[in-house]
């Protein structure tokens, strides 16, 4: 399971982000998220605090807890410069491992530091399509109604333990009247078939994600990564 650590860590931070029509207000938002296994067995929560300005997203925390109440990693993000490309931290305190992206001397630079192997740094050159941590989310929910045509779109997420981007294909593969089911995959087809794609689903009229299927990019007391259901609740559960 470790060889998908650099595929699922994008969707670590996966927050709700609904646009607040609120103009000249600085608004803070929290969320709740449970992550459990095949079995139903709650594996950590996430707690999600989200700042918006007129209406804009500023910055997002995200707190993951284990069932003892402990923390033990978390994510912090910054959108001021650019909501696809926000720059971001994300630590793992039991691993002593961290990775984002940084923005210096007019560039963006990915990076990633782990007890083995110290810092790498590297910078990105081409942004041209390029997302980072929670920011392609935003674009699929503004372009809901794209995927709902069968539309589907290829873009480059930025996976810092690799220090590059990589191409995905985002489509929808179900649809309600109220719900969209979304498959995330790489856009190598080869690529794909050897790595499991990542399963969402939306809630249509309030462009909400409600949960997701994916690889944990938390790793469980045998030093593993599992299958878990992650679910959004607007209350601690």
């Amino acid at each position: 399971m470790k060889r998908l650590y650099f595929l699922t860590l994008f969707l670590s931070a996966l927050i709700l982000c609904e646009s607040v029509s609120a103009e000249n207000v600085d608004t803070a938002k929290q969320y709740w998220v449970v992550a459990k296994d095949t079995e139903g067995k709650v594996l950590y929560r996430e707690k999600h605090t989200t700042r918006y300005v007129n209406g804009r997203i500023l910055t997002s925390l995200t707190n993951y807890i284990d069932p003892e109440g402990r923390e033990i990693a978390m994510m912090k993000s910054n959108y001021e410069r650019s909501v696809p490309m926000p720059t971001y931290v994300f630590k793992d305190y039991r691993r002593d491992y961290e990775e984002g992206l940084r923005f210096r001397d007019g560039k963006y630079h990915i990076f990633s530091r782990d007890p083995k192997r110290g810092e790498r740094e590297k910078p990105l050159g081409d942004t041209k399509d390029v997302y980072s941590c929670q920011g392609w989310h935003y674009y699929v929910v503004n372009h809901l109604e794209e995927l709902e045509k069968d539309q589907a779109f290829t873009l480059k997420l930025i996976f810092p333990n690799k220090l590059r981007s990589y191409p995905f294909r985002i489509e929808k593969v179900g649809s309600s009247e109220e719900t969209m089911d979304v498959k995330v995959r790489f856009a190598n087809r080869v690529t794909s078939w050897l790595v499991p794609h990542l399963g969402l689903v939306y809630n249509k009229k309030d462009r909400k994600l409600i949960e997701f299927q994916v690889v944990s990019n938390i790793y469980d007391a045998n030093d593993d990564l599992k299958d878990v259901w992650i679910t959004y609740y607007d209350n601690q559960e």
